[in-house]
């Protein structure tokens, strides 16, 4: 199985073409955390300056990856 790395909002942001990272996390990635597909490195403290997303182990991704195995 291959580990995704976690990928803070301004990384994202630039990948995306995206000037502002804050309107990425409220319009994205908290409600993809709050349905289960990504989790943050720091969910105790939601404005660590280092918090990052990765995708949830166990979440579509991985079942894909299991898929693709299976297939395989």
């Amino acid at each position: 199985m291959t580990e995704l790395r976690a990928w803070r909002p301004p990384e994202l942001a630039g990948l995306l073409g995206l000037a502002d990272a804050a309107k990425l996390v409220e319009r994205h990635l908290s409600p993809m955390v709050n349905e289960g597909l990504l989790e943050r490195t720091h969910p105790e403290n939601l404005r660590h300056p280092q918090q990052a997303y990765r995708a949830r182990r166990g979440g579509p991704a991985a079942s894909r990856d299991k898929e693709d195995d299976d297939a395989g």
